[in-house]
This record gives structure tokens, C-alpha cells and sequence, in this order.
């Protein structure tokens, strides 16, 4: 990841496909979320086939339930990890259940 913080110790995210934007949204008394979005672009439609991709979050994250447009992505999740289809361009939106607290106090 060229652009921000990288995946690895010390972040939620332990390890994410190349081309993935991940930005976790917080606000205090809130759960936490993360959007995972493709960061691949075309000029022109439909020359990007969507991809299956993958997100590592920390041991923290127990949970991780895809939120609305779950069906057009085909979002599965087991424990810490998120694997999708995301179109170019496109993202999903994700609810984190950390451990120990289902609210977000960052």
C-alpha cells in the first residue's frame, strides 16, 4: 500500500489484496466500520472484470458482517477475514464486532 498506513502489526488490518482501499470509520458510541473499496479504474466501461478480493483484519475483529449491497458484491466473512467479488471501482461497506467491546470507543 503505497498511499497511507500499511497493513500489518499494529493496525486492524493484518494483510489485504493489492489495489484495496480500506478506511475504518469510527465515532464514539458507534460500532465500527470499515469500506473496503477496489481502487482499479478504466476510461473505458467494463474493461475490469470484477475480482475476488481479500481483507485480513486484526485478532480484535471476531465478527464481520457485510452491510447493505452485501448481495451485488457476494461478501462472505468468517471470523477476521473478508473475502469478496468487487467491481472496479466499487466498494462495500462492513460492520467490525471486535472483542470485548461491540462499540467502537476510538
Amino acid at each position: 500500500m503505497k498511499d497511507g498506513k500499511k497493513p500489518g502489526p499494529g493496525t486492524r488490518i493484518r494483510e489485504m489484496d493489492e489495489d484495496l482501499l480500506v478506511g475504518l470509520l469510527t465515532k464514539p458510541g458507534r460500532r465500527l466500520m470499515a469500506m473496503v473499496v477496489d481502487k482499479r479504474v478504466s476510461k473505458e466501461f467494463g474493461e475490469l472484470a470484477p475480482r475476488e478480493v481479500r481483507v485480513v483484519f486484526d485478532d480484535s475483529v471476531k465478527k464481520i458482517v457485510p452491510l447493505e449491497g452485501a448481495d451485488a458484491v457476494r461478501a462472505r466473512a468468517k471470523g477476521n477475514v473478508l473475502e469478496m467479488t468487487l467491481p472496479a471501482g466499487g466498494g462495500q461497506l462492513v460492520e467490525l464486532r471486535c472483542q470485548g467491546k461491540e462499540m467502537s470507543r476510538e
